[in-house]
């Protein structure tokens, strides 16, 4: 199935653009390297955006094939940002662990909610 990040950035802070994040920026926010919406290496590619605040990312805290399919994307896309593995290594004790940052959550409804 289809895999989508959602943000939670208000659109008057987008500076009438949408926001864009390549899959580099994407796993070094993952990996907690990014954690601010104002970070220089987003506002190069969003500079419009005039939000400050801290980014807040969430994932699913067990293993699933959206975990999967998600990891196994930013390593293959990101390797030098993303260094957790993917698929076959990101996860293997059920995940809960896993994660650099951000709050986990229970299944497809906690992610939605």
């Amino acid at each position: 199935g289809a895999i989508a990040l959602f943000h939670s950035v208000p659109e008057s802070e987008l500076g009438g653009q949408p926001l864009s994040l390549d899959a580099c920026l994407i796993a070094r926010i993952y990996a907690g390297d990014i954690t601010t919406w104002n970070h220089p290496d987003i506002l190069a590619e969003n500079p419009t955006l005039t939000a400050t605040a801290p980014i807040q990312v969430a994932h699913r805290v067990e293993g699933s094939s959206s975990t999967s399919g998600f990891t196994t994307y930013l390593s293959e896309k990101c390797p030098s940002d993303w260094t957790l593995g993917g698929a076959s290594t990101f996860c293997a004790d059920g995940c809960a662990n896993d994660w650099p940052v951000g709050v986990g959550r229970g299944g497809s409804g906690g992610m939605s909610g």
